[in-house]
């Protein structure tokens, strides 16, 4: 099987966005993930608490939490990106964008990336409506199989 990777060059083109995070410690270990893969842009839509920049659970991170755009809506947060996607369940809905699994996402994100798109994965509640058109196809909303409670608690 082929090594599903994007390479570091492009990693400045994909960001992650979180919609509404309620827990510091949350956003604290998504800045912590993305740092240890080497990724930095992140978007914090809305945040809850006044003082998530200080999540001690950051660890390494520090800096990409700092730099972290916060925007007050999710269209503003994606406005550059040629590719939204966003993350749930099926649980409770039905997305009107086409359903990508989660195996399928690396090659959807690289073909976006190789064809100079900017790319955003989108995490929290309204998540799935943002999923938008990209270059050159339909949008996606990626099916995360989890938790029957059908949602990530950041």
């Amino acid at each position: 099987m082929p090594a599903r990777t994007i390479h570091s060059e492009l990693h400045d083109r994909l960001e992650i966005a979180l919609v509404s995070p309620r827990n510091p410690l949350n956003i604290g270990a998504v800045a912590r993930a993305m740092a240890n893969f080497g990724f930095s842009k992140l978007a914090v839509v809305a945040p809850y608490a006044p003082h998530w920049r200080e999540a001690r659970s950051a660890i390494g991170a520090d800096e990409l939490l700092q730099n972290a755009k916060v925007s007050a809506t999710l269209a503003e947060a994606v406005a550059s990106c040629t590719l939204v996607v966003g993350t749930g369940t099926l649980t409770h809905r039905k997305p009107e964008q086409p359903v990508v699994a989660l195996p399928d996402l690396g090659p959807l994100v690289q073909r976006e990336l190789a064809h100079g798109g900017r790319v955003a994965i989108v995490f929290g509640p309204g998540a799935l409506p943002s999923a938008r058109r990209n270059s050159y196809g339909p949008p996606a909303a990626l099916h995360e199989p989890g938790p029957s409670r059908g949602r990530l608690p950041l």
